[in-house]
Parts: C-alpha cells; sequence; structure tokens
C-alpha cells in the first residue's frame, strides 16, 4: 500500500491545510537558509518541510474531509517517532456569534480557534433505511405482523425492529478538547498577525458531509437537516465554526495520547489545535470579499507558524 505520507519527509511539527496553493503561501516564510522538501503523494498529499526561525516544520495540503484527515494524522504517526504537534488551519463557515452570545453578527473574515474543543456532527444512517426499504405501509406489513422483513446480512430486521431504534438524523458527539497550550499560542499569535478584532475562540463543529451535516438544505435527497444548525448552537451555545477536518484531528490526537500513556513502546503523544477563517455567514448566507482571502490566508499562515514554533514539545 503507498502511503500518502512519504518516510522521512515530515517534521514532528505539523501545520495542515485544504488547498496546495495555501500550504505553498504559508511556506514562504520559511527561513531561506535550506532548500525545502517537497513531496506531492499519488493521492494528493503535499507535503512542504523546511524550517521557521531554525525548528523544522512540514505544511501538509491534504483536501477536504474527515477521511483525508483520518488518514493524515494516522500516517504521520506511522512514518515519526516522539511528540507530534498538529495545527489545523482552514476556512469554514459561521454559525455562531463571533464569542458573544447577545451579539447575532458574525463578523466574516475573523478567524476562529477552537480553544474549547470541537464537536463531531454525522449522519445517523439508519434514519433513512426505512425510507429506501419500503415505498409505502402496505408493503411495509405485507409479509408479517411485525412489518416486512428484510436480510441486512447480519441478520433479519424488521421495520418495528428499526422504527424503535431509528432515532434523530444527526448525531453530535461529546466535546473533543484541543492543547490548551497550542491554541493559547495560537490565539495570541492571531491576535497579533490578524489583529484582536477579527480574532476569536469557540467550539468547532466538525460535519461527514459538505451538504447534509453541515446544514445545507434541498430537496432532492430528503436530508431532514432544516433544524440542524440550530440544533448545534442549542447544545453548543458558543459552537462558532463548520467545518470538516478539525474534530478529526483532536479526536485522533486524544487518543494517541491516551494511548502512549498505556504502551512503553508507543511512538508518542499528539497536542493538536485548529483555527478556521470565517468565509460564510451560514446564518445570513452571507460571504467574505474575496479580495481579502489572500492577504487574511498570509497572517493567519504566519500565525499557525509563530505558535506551532513557540510551542515546546
Amino acid at each position: 500500500m503507498e502511503r500518502v505520507i512519504v518516510p522521512n519527509s515530515v517534521a514532528n511539527r505539523i501545520i495542515t491545510v485544504g488547498e496546495p496553493s495555501r500550504a505553498r503561501k504559508i511556506a514562504k516564510y520559511f527561513d531561506n537558509t535550506q532548500p525545502i522538501i517537497e513531496v506531492e503523494s499519488k493521492r494528493g498529499f503535499l507535503t512542504l518541510t523546511g524550517t521557521y526561525k531554525n525548528e523544522k516544520v512540514s505544511i501538509i495540503a491534504i483536501g477536504m474531509g474527515l477521511g483525508v484527515a483520518d488518514m493524515l494524522v494516522r500516517e504521520v504517526r506511522a512514518v515519526t517517532n516522539g511528540p507530534l504537534l498538529i495545527i489545523r488551519f482552514g476556512s469554514c463557515g459561521g454559525i455562531g456569534t463571533a464569542g458573544d452570545a447577545g451579539n447575532l453578527a458574525i463578523y466574516l473574515g475573523m478567524v476562529s480557534v477552537c480553544k474549547e474543543g470541537a464537536v463531531l456532527v454525522t449522519k445517523n444512517y439508519d434514519y433513512w433505511v426505512q425510507d429506501y426499504h419500503y415505498e409505502s405501509e402496505d408493503e411495509a406489513e405485507a409479509d408479517s405482523p411485525l412489518g416486512k422483513i428484510f436480510d441486512t446480512g447480519y441478520g433479519v430486521v424488521t421495520k418495528a425492529f428499526h422504527d424503535t431504534f431509528r432515532g434523530i438524523p444527526y448525531h453530535i458527539s461529546a466535546v473533543i478538547p484541543a492543547d490548551l497550550q497550542l491554541s493559547t499560542h495560537l490565539y495570541y499569535y492571531l491576535q497579533e498577525h490578524v489583529g484582536v478584532d477579527n480574532t476569536c475562540t469557540g467550539i468547532n463543529a466538525t460535519a461527514d458531509s459538505f451538504y447534509s451535516s453541515q446544514g445545507r438544505t434541498g430537496d432532492v435527497f430528503g436530508d431532514d437537516n432544516e433544524k440542524l444548525i440550530s440544533a448545534i448552537r442549542k447544545k453548543l451555545p458558543f459552537a462558532e465554526t463548520l467545518e470538516m477536518e478539525s474534530g478529526m484531528i483532536l479526536h485522533l490526537a486524544q487518543c494517541a495520547t491516551f494511548e502512549s500513556k498505556k504502551n512503553p513502546n508507543h511512538p508518542g503523544p499528539i497536542r493538536a489545535t485548529a483555527c478556521a477563517m470565517i468565509f460564510f455567514n451560514r446564518n445570513t448566507t452571507e460571504a467574505i470579499d474575496h479580495d481579502l482571502i489572500d492577504e487574511l490566508e498570509k497572517n493567519a499562515g504566519r500565525a499557525c507558524l509563530d505558535a506551532i514554533v513557540e510551542t515546546a514539545f
């Protein structure tokens, strides 16, 4: 199996982004004392490794989604030894109130640090099973007093049994902590490079879809997500951002760190945090002025570099 992360190509300090262009933009701040090591995998990951303030750092572009975030952390851990520091730097939709529970405005172009952690918002696929197994109530009840029986491959399930356990369409997890020290450093340097008024903290919501579990509505797939964003905010009043990667990275960092305490042969703990530029106001459908993005990426990327080299293993 070809790895997306090549052994000996990655540092123990990592900033991960979605787009290769953003990775290259941040890498321009590397020290010019030695060449940048560039590795691009056949699966689309781009790794740029150099030094910043004489500390070795890798910037890795991975694309978008839980799957690639999972692959990143697992494969980096597989080809490195010792503690890891990871900062996720991405873009997002804003669903909160910019840290002020009494202010309904979200300021486009703000950068939010998930200092308080993240939750995973995932589709409950069982919720829809009966919809595509049964076209009508008559069909559902034709073969059995308990409803039509279908074979899942793991045993026979009836409609009545399924209805009992159908549940809600989306699951919102418990909060997954971010590393406090790394988050604090990141927040400090974002305030320095982006501005105090353009930086906030809050809980991140990480979805398993760009559409359904991010509350983008439509009538083609029956997503039943019209109230999802309000449900996230009701459960988590200080949720600020909605995207697709940060929660998975924090989750795996927590898992690896827990296992490292039990296993003397473990390669080491992982400390992680994330920040995201608010490009869309999901409460009003407003979008950031595209002309502002380039400078924001540069300044926030510089803050990520400062934070990750400032934080000791």
